[in-house]
C-alpha cells in the first residue's frame, strides 16, 4: 500500500488551450483521475464503495499555478496523498511537476462521502473502512471556507446541461464546471490574461437538461479577481461558486 502515488501524463492536443498551454479543466481531470486510482489502491475506491452504496463527492478545491504550464506534447508528473479529515471533509493534496522536476501547480481538495440511497453524509469508519493519510504534509495549507458574491452581476450566461456534460454518476463532472466558468470570459480576456489561482466550492448536483444561470462579478477589494457562481433555474439552488484570480 502506497500512502503517496505518482503518475506521468503527456499533454495531449485536447488538453491544450489557445495559448498552447495545459487547460485548467484538464488539471482537474488529472487530479480526479489520480485520486480515483489512489482510492482504489487504498481500498476505498469506486467498486468497494459501490458495494456499500456510498460514493465520493468533490466538495471544494483550489489550484495555484506557480510555474510555466506545459504545452502540447510535454510530459508532467502528478503526485497525490490523503491528509485525513478536517471537520466533515476528507482532504487530499496534489503536486504537478514539469519534466525537470519543478513544481508548476499546487492543489488541495475536500471530499465528502455520501450515501447513494439517502443522499446523506456518511463516514468511512462507520462503513468499516479506513483512509491512511499524511495529515501534516501540505501542497497548500488551506481548507474549505465561504466567499460571498458581492456587487452587481456584470454578465449572465445561461447553460443547459446536455448529454456530453454527464459523467459516470449521471451528473455534471467537476471539471466540466471549470469549463462553464472559463466560458464566462471572452476571447480577448483569455488572450490577454492567465489564471493564477482558482478556488471552487461545489454546492449541488445538476443532471441532464437542468438549466443553469451563471453570473460573474469583479471584486472591488481585490484586483484581477472575480467570483463566478451558478444557480439552477428551476429552484434557484446554488450549484457552485468560484473565485478566479488572474495575473
Amino acid at each position: 500500500m502506497n500512502l503517496k502515488i505518482t503518475t506521468q501524463r503527456r499533454v495531449e492536443s485536447f488538453d491544450a488551450d489557445l495559448h498552447n498551454k495545459l487547460k485548467i479543466s484538464s488539471v482537474f481531470n488529472y487530479m480526479q483521475d489520480i485520486a480515483a486510482k489512489h482510492a482504489d489502491e487504498l481500498g476505498v475506491g469506486y467498486q468497494v464503495l459501490q458495494e456499500k452504496k456510498i460514493y465520493w463527492v468533490l466538495s471544494w478545491a483550489k489550484v495555484e499555478i506557480e510555474g510555466t504550464l506545459p504545452s502540447y506534447g510535454d510530459s508532467l508528473t502528478i503526485e497525490t496523498w490523503a491528509k485525513g479529515k478536517n471537520r466533515l471533509f476528507y482532504m487530499r493534496d496534489f503536486l504537478l511537476r514539469n519534466s525537470a522536476g519543478e513544481i508548476i501547480i499546487r492543489g488541495t481538495s475536500a471530499w465528502l462521502l455520501l450515501d447513494s440511497e439517502t443522499g446523506r453524509l456518511t463516514d468511512l469508519n462507520r462503513m468499516g473502512l479506513e483512509l491512511p493519510a499524511f495529515p501534516d504534509e501540505h501542497a497548500l495549507e488551506e481548507f474549505p471556507g465561504k466567499f460571498d458574491f458581492p456587487g452587481e452581476e456584470v454578465r449572465i450566461n445561461e447553460r443547459t446541461v446536455l448529454y456530453s456534460d454527464i459523467d459516470i454518476n449521471k451528473h455534471v463532472n467537476n471539471s466540466r464546471y471549470i469549463e462553464f466558468i472559463l466560458d464566462c470570459y471572452n476571447y480577448e480576456e483569455h488572450e490577454n490574461g492567465h489564471i493564477r489561482a482558482l478556488t471552487i466550492s461545489y454546492k449541488g448536483e445538476t443532471r441532464f437538461m437542468d438549466k443553469l444561470k451563471i453570473s460573474r462579478t469583479s471584486l472591488s477589494n481585490r484586483s484581477s479577481c472575480d467570483i463566478v457562481k451558478a444557480e439552477r433555474e428551476s429552484d434557484a439552488k446554488e450549484i457552485f461558486s468560484c473565485l478566479v484570480e488572474w495575473k
